[in-house]
Formats: structure tokens, sequence, C-alpha cells
């Protein structure tokens, strides 16, 4: 059972170099000139979430913790002059079961050949429509477990490895998305998350 104390601690590692690297990137040296930082063509976005649960009760089942989950979601974006690169990406910690995750929700290009074509490959979150929560003619993938435990709506779409081609004229739109495997729905399983 070493192993799952090593990824936790690897995780607090991880948590603390990023708000580090974070908090020197928003220094600026004696005469107010930004570091090296400022000038890296990179945005950084990305919050850290607790969600914890104690239970009032003791069982000799059970840990007395019920939930105690951290995640940190680190989002990387950059805007060349031929495309726009993204990376993000959830770091996953849960005290109950001793488990550290990560979880790669977008890795992709962006880039535009022609003026009348979009075109995006990689790891992306796919939808079609413009309805929140309806999904009439939306195929793509869905996280349930995701959904039904709370967490943001964002985390409902599940990501899929795809390429995507969107073509544009005055008289019609065309977006065509091809995804080389099949991603399933992550239903509910009824295992801890």
């Amino acid at each position: 059972m070493i192993w799952p104390k090593i990824k936790i601690v690897l995780l607090v590692i991880v948590f603390t170099a990023v708000f580090s690297f974070q908090a020197l990137a928003q220094s600026s040296d004696k005469n107010g000139n930004d570091l090296f930082f400022s000038d890296m063509p990179i945005e950084i976005h990305g919050f850290y979430e607790l969600r914890s649960g104690y239970r009032l009760r003791k069982d000799k089942y059970q840990k007395d913790m019920s939930v105690m989950e951290t995640r940190l979601q680190l989002d990387l974006s950059s805007n060349l002059d031929w495309a726009d690169l993204k990376f993000k990406g959830d770091v996953l910690g849960c005290l109950v079961t001793e488990r550290a995750d990560f979880d790669l929700r977008e890795a992709y290009v962006f880039t535009m050949p022609f003026d009348f074509m979009d075109l995006k490959i990689g790891r992306q979150i796919l939808t079609w429509g413009t309805g929140d929560l309806v999904f009439i003619n939306d195929l793509f993938p869905k996280d349930w477990q995701s959904f039904f435990i709370g967490r943001d709506v964002e985390y409902l779409k599940a990501p899929s490895d795809a390429v995507k081609v969107s073509l544009f004229s005055g008289w019609a739109n065309l977006d065509v998305a091809y995804t080389p495997k099949f991603d399933s729905d992550r239903f509910i399983s009824g295992e801890r998350i």
C-alpha cells in the first residue's frame, strides 16, 4: 500500500509547484519590469477544488471520511500566428481511496488554413447544438458520473480524440467531425468515483 501514498505525495508536490510558478509569474523585478514569464506566449489558467465530507456517526465498515477529493485543473493556451494551441488537464486525488489520477480534457491544435475553413486536431470536447442539457442531435460522449455528483456543467461533456473541419460559405456552413476510435458515455456504474 506504499504506492498510493507516493501518488498522494506527488500530487501535493505538483499542486505546490503550480502555485509557486503562478506566484513567480505574477511577480516583477525592482524596476517594475515584468520577468521572463510575461514574455512567454502562453496563457495559464486553472483552479483548485476541494470536496470533503465526514461521517457524523461511526461505522465500523466505512472510513470516517465519506468524500475527500482534490482537483487541480491546469489550462494552458497559446495563440501563435499560424495556430492556437491548447492543453487542459485535471490532476485528481482522493484521500478516501488513496488514489491519484490525471484526466486529459483537451490537447489540440486549431488553425485556419483558408478563409473559409477551420481545422481542429487532437483531444477536444465536441458538441453540436446550442441548448444546454438538451441532446437531441448531440451524439458525442457525456460523463454522467460527473454530472450526477454535482461537478460543473463543463464536465458533462467527455473528451474525444478527433479531427473537426468547419467549412463556411455565404449560404451554408458545414461541420465534419472524425473520431478514429469510438468514445462511449461514462455511465454511472455504482463504483466509487
